[in-house]
């Protein structure tokens, strides 16, 4: 929650280059790329809490935010 400064980099799959944009304690994929015919890891926008994860299966990418402060100790669906 307390970076003052965005941060954006790259990340290199099998397709192509995902950028990500990490601030104020969210994340999101800033842009997916061309090769992802549907791009919904971009599409999905900002996570900025635990549980929710940003999936792209053709660049084999996931991203999620974890806690050291939770009262939960798992999750499954």
């Amino acid at each position: 929650d307390s970076y003052e400064k965005e941060i954006i980099f790259a990340v290199e799959g099998p397709i192509g280059e995902h950028i990500i944009e990490v601030n104020q304690g969210r994340v999101r994929v800033k842009k997916a790329p061309e090769a992802d015919p549907l791009k919904i890891c971009q599409k999905t926008g900002w996570i900025e809490r635990t549980g929710p994860t940003i999936i792209c299966v053709p660049n084999n990418l996931s991203i999620w935010l974890e806690s050291t402060n939770s009262d939960l100790d798992g999750m499954s669906w």
